[in-house]
């Protein structure tokens, strides 16, 4: 054990570095990752702010931690029993006080760094910043706190391991667990060598950043390792030094650690010291029957007891006060300081304040260390022989005390050790028999009879032999130990019963002199048991004899095999390998016939699964069993337990015992770091169980690095887990599914069959996420996937790969007609499955899924071109009305490689003025007259030729490019408006410019702000411009839609809403919106004087429209028929190839010139 002066240096120095360090190394780290310059790091650190929160810091956690361990400095003054349970309870609240003191520190550091840099530099700080101080904070948390954190318990170890403990502090399994969780480090290293490879970008921060992953998780190792090394440093060195040296001159092994070990050493130090107590009693009962054999008469007789008490314990004083029954008083016989005198120099009455009294009536010792200021002392004691300290024992025959022996100490106090009352209990316990024997007959026994009676009440083996090693005289215990009547061991030598190997070790014993003494190891032969030989010489009747005292210690033999093995195996493997040496161990070890390891899911005890499971020399693997009726039930989650024999009558329902033949069964519970039941630990035995407490002890060992094994293993396969499945549906994930998808296509090329990829996206998803909120929206994922698995075959996968985006995969599918018919009926159940209402928190909702097929390998021969074609088909299946499947062809590749082009192409048709404005004259059909034009854009390409709108326009709106786009038509038709008519004096009945709003562009943040901007820059009269929106437009967000057209039409524009009755048609939108006009869409014009319905369609619309004051114009007249049915039914104004077709701005400028007039409509 180390010094107070030592302990608190090295404590005080631990808080300084703790608290110094991250300053330091965090300081460092920032500046090189370049977060601060040189010099803005400067100021930092050299204006009041970061210095005084450092200074502050370190001081308050000093001054703190200084306090927290004043309980220390009480223990090392006095470590009486009040300061050591002070001092457990300082070390166990230890980790919150550290942590919580530690972890404030580190988060406020970053603040004040931030601070600092924005108030004395010209630093900003951006939102990337505070994440990147605070992982720097993270990282100085485990680079500093974890190491210093496990050095202070470390020092508790060094300090206070000789203190015991009711259960360890820091155990393996935390150490294990703390240590364990640097494993996702190496991982990250090697995910930034991975990327290394892939994309070949490689700087020296990166290096840096990956060498200091490498270094932490390795010091992280070496750290514990470390620890771990202190903690098994005295049981190595014990088992090192145990035969180098003789069990008395064996050192103690003194506990350096917390944890288990540490318990494991102090249980072994108090195995020493009672083996060492016990030959301490020995020695003192050889010393006492020698004075008593010397003893003429009684009265010498107690005065040789006196002065032999008064020297064992080295005290001042010793008092002997006998029992007088008649007078029911304590009488004081004898002592240091007079002889015996039988009517006693004191007496003490049973009623009286007396510490002689109160163990005379307890039965039990007392000490007491202040004795001037304790009531239990006499004052009337005090007063005549000025004691300080004092210790009382019984003297008891049986259970009938009959007497007191005291030993005090006058100058000074003195605190007796449970060692001391050991001591003197046992010379107590000898001096009353001696005293009893000596009443029972006033004439002295022989020395033979009395050391009889003594040895009689030994629970060892004592014997008595002659020089020549012949037995003289055994007890019962003797009888015992070698299996025979102690009658009949007389008169035989020792080593008949002995093995071969200690002869000349029973020759060098039967030579000792009288008052010399020797020890050696034997063995049984009767038994084969391990025993430990005291002998030594004494004179009985004038004759030389050697009294042997034997001692088994086959269990501390056995333990200490145990423990070696521990240490050997704790290294020796991980994992799997790690579990089967654990039971063959086991096996060789406590001689079972059986041993399993078992572990449990979920926290339900009702079912193990074995991880090891060594039966009859041969691994099993793959086992599981219910524990219902078993004795593993009674382990599971509760305390060890143990049947040494008949456990088939004990559990007559566990039929594996009765197959396996087994007698005898020991198990131990496992426990993981938070105390939940993990399993067990079960030995089996074909005979019955002769050392239970054994069999136990050793189980318990193994136990902890078991459990700390298990756990590190289960987090390990949780890891794989979270790589390979989505944590919300517990689907596999992309990278999964990719592997499962290869595997697949070899299978199929192998046997020429064929698989099927299905694409599923969910229908407007994202609106239940946007209206019930995310934690809904999960809840519908993981039901949906419950219903998609259970759509297809066992063989066949489903997985997520994000968002509201499933996969299935069907392989082992029969030819291509087949086939089809097959997944055809997998889409439609999957379909109807999807369809049907889910109830969430209240909720009924109703979804419906789009879903993509491409088959290996009419479709591609590698998984990404089934992806790509199956995203195809599922676009097209979305542009069809979703709620819908559709099985990808060649023409759908091909337009989609169109698409692609039109797609690139299309990003430079602004720039390379590929785009044009023609204008669609609109008429007025009563006067004959144009009263204004419609702008409809087109694509001139040089190699393409002139792209239609309906093929380019819905690409720039999935791209975006819409924006710009429309920004660009807008400003053209405003200045074509004011080139044409709209700053004329003369324009006479044209009224407005048409512009068509795409609905992207409409829902763009700066869309009305753009028009505003346009409108100024061309200076037109916002009269002469009217802004066509689509009636599906509407239907979303509709209170920002009417705020947005109000804006408009308070800027003078003329609203119109084109494509009228092809979507979700609504009277309120006429209502309620800012409407001018209403344009009926071409599809109903083109078949009205053939189609009833068409006819009846535009009927309506013009009704209404005229009813709400609305004007009508009519898109896509093509014929005289349709003309003349519009005109009746009261439309006024057409546009159509049936008057003209779009035309450049300088042909419509010629037509306006002509004097606004039109073809001939008569």
């Amino acid at each position: 054990m180390i010094s107070p002066e030592k302990f608190y240096r090295h404590y005080r120095l631990l808080i300084l570095l703790t608290w110094t360090l991250p300053a330091i190394v965090g300081l460092s780290f920032l500046l090189f990752i370049e977060m601060f310059s040189p010099q803005q790091m400067l100021t930092i650190l050299t204006t009041p702010l970061e210095p005084v929160f450092i200074i502050a810091g370190i001081i308050f956690a000093y001054w703190y931690m200084n306090r927290f361990a004043r309980p220390f400095e009480a223990w090392f003054k006095n470590n009486s029993a009040d300061n050591t349970a002070a001092v457990l309870q300082q070390i166990r609240r230890f980790p919150l006080h550290f942590w919580i003191l530690f972890l404030s520190y580190i988060l406020m550091a970053p603040a004040s760094v931030i601070i600092g840099a924005e108030h004395y530099t010209d630093f900003v700080a951006q939102p990337v910043d505070w994440f990147r101080i605070h992982l720097v904070a993270l990282i100085v948390s485990i680079i500093v706190g974890l190491p210093f954190f496990f050095r202070f318990f470390d020092l508790f170890g060094q300090a206070f391991g000789n203190i015991r403990n009711q259960k360890p502090v820091l155990t393996i399994k935390t150490r294990v667990f703390l240590i364990g969780s640097l494993i996702p480090l190496l991982m990250d290293t090697m995910l930034v060598q991975y990327y290394w490879t892939r994309t070949g970008y490689f700087t020296f921060e990166t290096f840096v950043i990956w060498l200091m992953l490498e270094f932490l998780a390795i010091a992280g190792s070496l750290l514990f390792i470390r620890s771990f090394s202190q903690s098994l440093a005295p049981l190595q060195l014990f088992i090192q030094n145990f035969t180098e040296n003789t069990s008395d001159t064996q050192a103690k092994p003194i506990s350096c650690s917390t944890d288990e070990l540490g318990f494991l050493t102090y249980d072994l130090g108090l195995l020493l010291e009672e083996q060492r107590l016990h030959r301490k009693i020995l020695a003192i009962s050889n010393r006492l029957l020698r004075r008593v054999d010397s003893s003429n008469n009684y009265e010498e007789l107690l005065t040789n007891i006196i002065h032999l008490g008064k020297s064992i314990l080295d005290d001042e004083a010793m008092y002997l006060m006998l029992f007088d029954e008649n007078a029911q008083e304590l009488v004081g016989v004898i002592d240091s300081f007079n002889e015996y005198r039988k009517e006693g120099y004191y007496r003490l009455k049973l009623d009286e304040p007396s510490l002689a009294v109160t163990v005379f009536k307890q039965h039990q010792p007392v000490a007491i260390a202040d004795a001037r200021h304790d009531p239990r002392v006499s004052p009337r004691m005090i007063k005549k022989y000025g004691i300080c300290s004092a210790l009382a024992v019984p003297l008891m025959i049986a259970d009938k005390p009959v007497g007191v022996l005291l030993t005090a100490r006058k100058k000074l106090t003195h605190h007796y050790t449970e060692h001391e009352i050991q001591i003197l209990q046992a010379f107590a316990q000898e001096t009353a028999l001696i005293i009893h024997t000596e009443s029972l007959d006033s004439t002295r026994l022989s020395a033979e009879q009395r050391y009889h009676k003594l040895v009689e009440l030994a629970p060892d083996a004592i014997l008595l032999l002659d020089e020549s090693g012949v037995i003289i005289e055994v007890n019962q215990a003797a009888g015992n130990l070698f299996l025979q009547d102690s009658d009949n061991l007389s008169g035989h030598n020792l080593d008949n019963f002995l093995g071969k190997k200690q002869k000349n070790g029973i020759e060098q014993l039967l030579q000792l002199l009288p008052g010399q003494s020797s020890h050696l190891e034997s063995t049984i032969k009767s038994r084969h048991i391990i025993v430990d030989i005291h002998a030594g010489a004494l004179m009985l009747d004038e004759n030389k004899v050697i009294q042997i005292i034997i001692q088994d210690i086959s269990q501390r033999k056995r333990l200490e095999s145990a423990i070696t093995q521990i240490v050997e195996g704790i290294s020796t493997a991980i994992g799997e390998s790690f579990f089967q040496a654990i039971a063959t161990q086991l096996t060789n070890i406590l001689g079972a016939n059986g041993v399993t390891i078992g572990t449990i899911k979920n926290g339900n005890p009702d079912t193990v699964y074995t991880i090891a499971f060594y039966l009859n020399g041969k691994m099993r693997r793959n086992v599981h069993y219910c524990t219902q009726g078993t004795p593993c039930a009674e382990v599971i989650g509760n305390t060890p337990k143990t049947y040494p024999e008949n456990v088939q009558a004990l559990f007559p329902d566990d039929n594996p015992l009765v197959e396996m033949d087994i007698e005898a069964y020991s198990g131990v519970p496992l426990f993981d770091s938070q105390g939940n039941p993990l399993g067990l630990i079960a030995t089996l035995f074909k005979n019955k169980i002769e050392h239970p407490e054994f069999i136990e002890s050793v189980l318990q060992i193994f136990a902890a690095r078991t459990a700390a094994e298990i756990e590190r293993t289960q987090r390990e396969e949780h890891i794989k887990y979270l790589a390979y499945y989505d944590t919300l549906t517990k689907l596999p994930n992309r990278e999964l599914l990719m592997d499962r998808l290869h595997q697949g296509i070899a299978q199929a090329s192998r046997n020429q069959s064929q698989l099927a990829l299905m694409l599923l996206d969910l229908d407007h998803f994202k609106s239940v996420n946007d209206t019930l909120g995310h934690p809904v929206g999960d809840q519908l994922l993981t039901q949906v996937a419950q219903r998609l698995s259970n759509c297809v075959r066992e063989g066949d996968t489903v997985a997520r790969l994000g968002g509201d985006e499933f996969v299935i995969l069907l392989p082992s599918l029969p030819t291509m007609g087949e086939a089809s018919i097959d997944v055809t009926i997998v889409a439609d159940k999957i379909r109807h499955t999807i369809s049907d209402t889910y109830s969430i928190e209240g909720h009924d909702l109703s979804i419906s899924t789009s879903i993509g097929i491409a088959f290996y390998p009419a479709d591609g021969e590698s998984g990404r071109t089934l992806f790509k074609h199956a995203d195809m088909a599922m676009y097209q299946a979305k542009s069809a009305g979703r709620d819908n499947y559709r099985f990808f062809s060649r023409v759908m590749n091909e337009a989609a490689i169109e698409r692609l082009e039109i797609e690139a192409e299309l990003r430079l048709a602004l720039s390379k003025n590929q785009l044009q404005l023609l204008f669609q004259p609109k008429v007025d059909i009563i006067h004959n007259r144009i009263v204004g034009a419609e702008a409809l854009l087109r694509w001139q390409h040089p190699k393409l030729g002139m792209i239609p709108p309906n093929k380019f326009i819905p690409i720039s709106e999935d791209t975006g490019q819409i924006i710009s786009i429309g920004n660009w038509v807008f400003e053209q038709a405003c200045r074509a408006a004011v080139e044409l008519w709209c700053n004329k004096k003369d324009r006479g009945e044209i009224q407005t410019m048409s512009v068509n709003v795409s609905p992207r562009q409409f829902r763009h943040p700066d869309f009305v702000a753009q028009v505003k901007k346009i409108l100024t820059t061309t200076a037109i009269d916002p009269g002469c411009i009217e802004i066509e929106v689509t009636e599906n437009l509407l239907i979303h967000d509709y209170d920002e839609v009417r705020g947005k057209l109000e804006e408009l039409k308070n800027l003078g524009l003329h609203i119109s809403i084109d494509d009228f009755g092809t979507g979700y048609s609504s009277l309120r939108y006429l209502q309620q919106l800012p409407v001018d006009i209403v344009k009926i869409d071409h599809s109903f014009v083109r078949n009205i004087d053939t189609e009833p319905a068409n006819a009846a369609i535009v009927e309506t619309i013009i009704a209404m429209a005229t009813r709400l004051g609305l004007d009508v114009i009519a898109e896509g007249v093509e014929t005289r028929s349709q003309l003349a049915y519009l005109r009746v039914q009261g439309c006024t104004i057409c546009q159509g190839f049936y008057f003209s077709k779009p035309l450049s701005l300088e042909e419509f400028s010629d037509i306006l010139s002509q004097g606004l007039k039109t073809r001939n409509l008569a």
